[in-house]
């Protein structure tokens, strides 16, 4: 079991109970979750070499490769790069992404888009947006939890960070930092 505090240092406390063991892990987030992480490894190794395999990619990541691209104002999370300057899969790719980020920072009850939310956001063609949706899901880049809905899969998070953002900003002339 674990339990948290954080001042205004941004200074975490992470304690951890097994039987008769307790460690406890206090610093920075990033300090405590490395120490923590060790520490885990150590005792079981089997976990640790699980989790090296797991393809994971966490909020955090995501927004700050987006920075530059997506932001919060205050009618919610908005694309600010030059629409017209997107091809109509970078377009369909935010449109996701914006589904994904939305959702998990509470602007959205659903991390999922259908065709017309995608239409109505982009502007793309509905036939296209069919077929970039299909081939998407068939790389493994989309899930469809229900009939017409998408949404990114682990996969296709991070093709979006690693492949897709970095090709926007580049193009586009925006920092990559």
């Amino acid at each position: 079991m674990s339990q948290y505090t954080s001042d205004s240092d941004r200074e975490i406390e992470v304690i951890v109970r097994k039987g008769d063991l307790q460690i406890e892990f206090k610093g920075s987030i990033n300090d405590v979750i490395r120490s923590l992480l060790k520490f885990i490894s150590e005792i079981h190794p089997t976990w640790f070499l699980a989790s090296k395999l797991a393809l994971k990619v966490d909020l955090v990541g995501v927004m700050e490769a987006m920075t530059g691209v997506l932001a919060v104002g205050s009618e919610g999370l908005t694309v600010i790069v030059d629409k017209s300057r997107l091809t109509d899969i970078e377009s369909i790719w935010l449109s996701l992404a914006k589904a994904w980020v939305a959702y998990r920072i509470g602007l959205s009850d659903d991390d999922t888009v259908t065709s017309k939310d995608v239409q109505r956001e982009t502007g793309v063609k509905p036939g296209t947006i069919s077929a970039r949706l299909s081939e998407l899901a068939n790389q493994g880049y989309l899930d469809k939890p229900r009939r017409g809905a998408y949404r990114l899969t682990s996969l296709g998070l991070k093709k979006l960070i690693e492949d897709i953002i970095p090709n926007i900003k580049g193009r586009i002339g925006i920092d990559r930092g």
